[in-house]
């Protein structure tokens, strides 16, 4: 979670942008398997916290604390852990389940089982990846994973999934995180096919990246991004964020960070839907240290969006730095109460990726990265109305209006006079609004 994201905006120049066009097929083990998600809850500043002087803290969750979370709705758990840090550095590679870490995952795994709730295990930090040694990196995550697949094979594949890697290094581009994915989901395949795959993007799983992916061939996976845009509100005032501490004092929104926020969700969704692939928001939050109000103004507006477009979700703290709570201990008297009504918390709701038949037009767009003009052609027959190109901001630099567009018809938007940078382009149809990641060189 503490990947440093301020930057973002100024890294995305690593990515492929390039709208995949998957035709829309029947639902997957993986789309049923999404649905269990509905709502969780991260067990955060845990099993991946090594720098903690107690490591690992036997105490810091109990069963009641799952006991409390399912009271407050959540059908889901997520269980960072360092595995890097129990993994040999030289081959074969072996992973020592002897520590007592591994004893606290199995409480996790047999708290998960008798209150009925899912649970994700979540290889975390502890990988220090770089241009310069990744080649030697990607063996050792595969041979990690495919010793975690053998540990962990006799679970419940309905209850239990396994994510490959939690936020790669945010300045990696895709040609350098993606091979780790692939030798991961081969390794463990020669174990278990049954168990679903959780995989972000690069770029420490932000939205942004992901709705950029190249969907992998595999069919049980689901994929998951992350949230924590505008990343100087949400981690103010704490000494630890990167590459500095931010001051405290900024609130939200400011200078239109909401409709950034507006416009990843609806970049995550329009990709989701295209390519017909589950999706879950696997970690948000906003710092304790952000006022009242904005925080209250980032959570209903997080909330609206993944209400509107219906996506599972897993809250990254329970209790610490991002908790919901006015003050411990973590009950329904103490829970923030704009949280509460944003989230639904305490209330029995759906939710779900269940519209995965919503007809929207799939559309290539190209070259990647673009260049003075922008390339689009229709793929699927739908009423195309208005397409508009907006900065980070949501502000408007150009719109066309179109009359009609015919099915595999190619057609040219000028971008001459736009200077280099990251954009959005929405697009307007009879059936709504969606939105896609433009950058130009």
């Amino acid at each position: 979670m503490r990947t440093f994201i301020f930057l973002i905006l100024n890294s995305l120049g690593c990515f492929i942008f390039l709208f995949n066009t998957v035709p829309l097929s029947a639902q997957t083990l993986a789309h049923d398997r999404v649905q269990l998600i509905q709502r969780g809850q991260n067990f955060s500043n845990w099993l991946e916290a090594t720098w903690q002087t107690n490591y690992p803290n036997p105490t810091a969750y109990t069963r009641q604390s799952v006991q409390d979370m399912k009271e407050a709705g959540m059908k889901s758990l997520r269980l960072p852990v360092t595995f890097a840090h129990f993994t040999d550095q030289l081959p074969p590679y072996n992973i020592h389940t002897d520590n007592m870490t591994f004893a606290l995952i199995d409480s996790a795994i047999v708290w998960a089982e008798e209150l009925d709730m899912i649970l994700i295990i979540d290889n975390h930090h502890g990988w220090e990846i770089s241009t310069g040694n990744y080649l030697e990196q990607i063996p050792r995550m595969a041979a990690m994973w495919k010793q975690l697949a053998e540990y962990f094979n006799e679970l419940d594949p309905e209850r239990y999934f396994f994510e490959i890697w939690n936020e790669p290094p945010l300045l990696l581009p895709e040609s350098i995180i993606r091979p780790f994915y692939q030798a991961c989901i081969d390794s463990i395949r020669t174990v278990t096919t049954q168990h679903t795959l959780l995989i972000g993007a690069h770029a420490a799983n932000l939205g942004l990246a992901l709705a950029v992916t190249t969907p992998y061939e595999d069919n049980n996976i689901i994929y998951t991004f992350h949230v924590y845009e505008p990343y100087n509100f949400t981690h103010q005032g704490f000494p630890w964020a990167q590459p500095f501490p931010f001051p405290t004092g900024t609130p939200f929104p400011l200078n239109n960070n909401d409709t950034l926020l507006t416009n990843i969700f609806y970049s995550v969704s329009g990709w989701r839907d295209t390519n017909n692939v589950p999706v879950f928001l696997g970690e948000f939050g906003v710092g304790i240290h952000a006022d009242y109000q904005s925080r209250c103004n980032w959570m209903s507006h997080i909330g609206n969006l993944i209400t509107e477009l219906n996506i599972p979700w897993i809250y990254w703290d329970w209790q610490y730095d991002f908790s919901w709570f006015n003050e411990l201990p973590s009950i329904e008297e103490n829970v923030i109460s704009c949280f509460k009504e944003a989230l639904h918390l305490y209330e029995d709701i759906t939710v779900g990726n269940n519209d995965f038949q919503k007809q929207i037009p799939q559309i290539l767009l190209y070259p990647n990265p673009l260049d003075s003009s922008m390339d689009l052609k229709i793929l699927t027959s739908q009423d195309l109305k208005q397409i508009y190109i907006t900065d980070l901001s949501g502000k408007v630099l150009k719109h066309e209006t179109l009359k009609s567009v015919n099915v595999e018809e190619e057609f040219s938007i000028s971008l001459s006079e736009f200077s280099t940078g990251t954009y959005f382009t929405v697009f307007t149809t009879s059936n709504g609004q969606f939105t896609l990641p433009l950058l130009l060189r």
